[in-house]
Formats: structure tokens, sequence, C-alpha cells
């Protein structure tokens, strides 16, 4: 066989994952989980800084409502600014990745499924899951329980790391030593 044929055969594998790349991860998926998405960052975040019971009693004042509305508005739409321009690169991580997993055979059938009615439908909605109210229900659960854990987690990397000096400046015009820095706070 010529080698020109080998090499377009090696190529079909990754032109049919694109195809399939192309349809489950569609044009404005990042802005649409991130409109979902950031209103519970924010709310862990928030969390975090307060402590599940301070965060719980301030949770019905209108003014504190608010401003986790603004915050999220805010932070999901520079979100959205800063990685649209990586949806294509996006796309092209689930080409690769798809076509080092599957075969071409499985390829073609997974894209003879997505190019149906209901199997282009299930595929963009599926990388989306994480966004549908029972999962983010389930992640607002998580949420104060991870906040409760993380100081007595961070005790443990702190014990873990006591014999590592500590850690050297950013740039010499930061003389501070990261973990003064950090100390007592979560990242």
């Amino acid at each position: 066989m010529p080698q020109s044929v080998h090499a377009e055969a090696a190529k079909t594998p990754i032109i049919v994952a694109q195809k399939i790349a192309e349809i489950t991860a569609p044009p404005g998926l990042f802005k649409k989980a991130y409109d979902a998405l950031v209103p519970q960052m924010i709310e862990a975040m928030f969390r975090g800084q307060l402590g599940n019971a301070d965060f719980d009693a301030r949770k019905n004042d209108e003014d504190f409502k608010e401003r986790l509305r603004r915050s999220s508005e805010i932070v999901s739409t520079e979100l959205g600014i800063i990685v649209s321009p990586f949806e294509q690169k996006l796309r092209d991580a689930y080409a690769t990745a798809y076509s080092r997993q599957f075969d071409e055979a499985a390829l073609k059938q997974v894209l003879t499924f997505y190019e149906t009615p209901v199997g282009r439908e299930f595929a963009q909605r599926a990388i989306s899951l994480v966004t549908d109210p029972a999962v983010i229900a389930l992640q607002r659960e998580i949420a104060p329980a991870v906040t409760d854990a993380m100081p007595a987690v961070m005790e443990k990397v702190k014990a873990a790391t006591a014999d590592l000096p500590p850690a050297r400046p950013a740039s010499s015009a930061d003389a501070t030593p990261t973990s003064d820095k950090t100390e007592g706070k979560t990242q």
C-alpha cells in the first residue's frame, strides 16, 4: 500500500474525533457553564471566608444576597471573556483524547449516534450536566462539609510540610516567604 494511503488511514480517527468534539463542545459552552457554576463558586468562596454559621445567618439579608448576585454576574462575565478563546482548544483536546481512548470503529459508531437528533442533543447536554439543578444541589450540600473540613486539612498539610524550608519569594521585590503570607489561610 502506498505511504499516502497509510497516512490518510492514520488521520481518520482524529478526523472522526474532531467531528464528535464539535458536537459535544459547541460554541458558547464555557459561557453557559460559567453562568450556571459561578454562583456556586461565589457561594463557596463566601462560605470559606465567613464560615458556615455566619454565611447561613446572612443568606436572608437582601444586601448580602445582592452582593452575591453582583459578584456572580461579574465573575461569570469576566471568566467567560477569559476562557471563550480557549473553546477551540477544548474541542481539539477532546478530539485528541477521544482518538487516544477509542479506535476508529468505535468513534464512527459514536459519531453515527451523535449525528442523529437525539444523539446530538444527548452529546451537547452530557458535557454540561454539571449545571443541572440536581448536580448543583449536591454541590451546595458538599460545600459546607468541605468548608468545615478545610482547617483540619490545612493543619495536616502544615504538619506534613513542617520539615521543609520556607517557600522562596516569587521575585526579589517580594521578600516575604509565601508560607508566612498564607499561614492559616486556605487557597
